[in-house]
């Protein structure tokens, strides 16, 4: 909420209330200057295939084995010798680059951003697309999002409190599967 109320009101820097419209997409200009929805596509594909490989390659790496075994028994690590605040901190963050890549794109696909993607409401949906399939996966958000979104595109045709059904769905999950559905 500190967020949304800062974007909120920085009107100078985030247009307040109005948001920041007009951000145009990006033009292919290796490929001659194509712009449109289908080379905008490709964009996002290929630039989700490099963030899912380059998590990939990090989970693999000594840096991401650290992490893991951090997140499994901090205390273990410090004994161990390890630099436990360092580790969190750079994956603080690698997180934040990460975030702040696909909230670019995502700015470039909607051609505007207002203040309530950083809503209460917004946040919340992210961390049930999280907990939903599998914190601590690499699969497990994609398919959490996926349901997540295919559930409220879904639901929201026929009722206008698909919100509920949302709370009903993290509740499900946090009393069924709390590790989510890939830990089953």
């Amino acid at each position: 909420m500190i967020v949304w109320g800062v974007v909120n009101r920085w009107i100078s820097l985030t247009g307040g209330d109005n948001g920041i419209s007009g951000i145009p997409q990006p033009a292919l200009t290796w490929m001659g200057g194509m712009q449109g929805t289908v080379p905008f596509y490709y964009i996002i594909l290929v630039s989700f295939c490099a963030a899912a490989f380059l998590m990939f390659l990090l989970i693999r790496s000594p840096f991401g084995k650290t992490l893991v075994a951090i997140r499994d028994c901090e205390s273990r690590m410090r004994v161990l010798g390890y630099n436990v605040w360092l580790h969190k901190y750079l994956a603080l963050i690698i997180a934040g680059a990460f975030a702040g890549f696909a909230g670019s794109l995502y700015a470039y696909y909607n051609g505007f951003v207002n203040p309530n993607v950083a809503d209460l409401a917004h946040c919340m949906k992210l961390v049930l697309m999280v907990s939903l399939g599998g914190a601590g996966t690499l699969v497990g958000p994609f398919l959490g999002a996926s349901v997540i979104t295919l559930l409220e595109n879904v639901i929201c045709i026929y009722t206008d409190r698909w919100v509920m059904v949302l709370a009903l769905i993290y509740i499900l999950t946090a009393k069924y599967a709390p590790r989510g559905v890939l830990d089953c």
